[in-house]
């Protein structure tokens, strides 16, 4: 799409140059390019992974096996390539707790994972076993009728990718509007999720240490946290640190 906006701006500007057609100035400068459409965040949150953990998927093993990667996968924090390559091989012992350890395929750096409770009564479930190996395409199909079947079907906004009709061909487009939230998880979702969920709880630094964000205005606008609510909890802050040591109320 951007190399179409700079064909036809300069194609618009040797018109104006060779043949003096009258065009806008506005198209030939860089304010004018494609607007973007905002992104939307799509996240689980501790009850609706709860929900998911506590469902009956024994009648359709598919199913459950996708749920049970989903649960892990909203409590490892990791990249769908690093996720679907876990194994009980992963699982090392240090200073007598249990982490799963891995290098991470993109920024190569090596992370200690401490085993959340959910995480730990699915891989006992499954024989202390993690998830049967599944391709990242079946995850996000089957994650969707996971979350079907749950009843996450609260209407949100956001994209899915359907088929529409650009010029003379029908092209996979991503097409914003009102969904319900199963319509809208996809695998890329459950690092998000496991980064918000402990947003605000714990320091960002221990969180982005799992999660392999290298810079914090980067995890920021991978959570979609806004400046004006991290100025909010700022002045919540001092409002609760301060009270009844507000100098100003001692003043004479």
């Amino acid at each position: 799409m951007r190399n179409c906006i700079n064909r036809i701006k300069t194609a618009l500007g040797k018109a104006n140059d060779t043949f003096k057609l009258e065009i806008s100035p506005d198209v030939l400068t860089k304010n004018f390019k494609r607007t973007k459409e905002k992104t939307t965040f799509v996240t689980l949150n501790e009850s609706e992974i709860l929900k998911i953990f506590k469902h009956d998927f024994s009648k359709t093993p598919y199913l459950d096996n996708a749920r049970d990667f989903l649960v892990i996968a909203c409590y490892v924090g990791q990249r769908i390539k690093d996720l679907l390559s876990i194994t009980e091989s992963n699982i090392k012992e240090i200073g007598g707790e249990e982490f799963i350890v891995l290098s991470q395929s993109k920024t190569g750096e090596d992370v200690n994972i401490p085993i959340h409770p959910l995480v730990r009564a699915t891989l006992i479930k499954n024989g202390n076993k993690f998830p049967h190996s599944i391709a990242e395409q079946n995850l996000n199909k089957y994650v969707k009728e996971v979350c079907k079947e749950v009843g996450l079907n609260t209407v949100i906004y956001g994209s899915v990718k359907k088929r529409v009709l650009v010029g003379k061909e029908y092209k996979q487009r991503n097409v914003y509007g009102q969904y319900e939230k199963w319509e809208l998880i996809s695998s890329h979702d459950f690092r998000r999720s496991f980064c918000t969920n402990l947003y605000g709880d714990i320091h960002t630094a221990d969180i982005m240490s799992i999660s392999g964000h290298q810079k914090e205005s980067e995890f920021y606008k991978y959570l979609g946290v806004q400046q004006e609510k991290s100025a909010q909890r700022v002045s919540n802050f001092w409002k609760e640190t301060t009270e009844d040591k507000n100098p100003l109320l001692n003043v004479v």
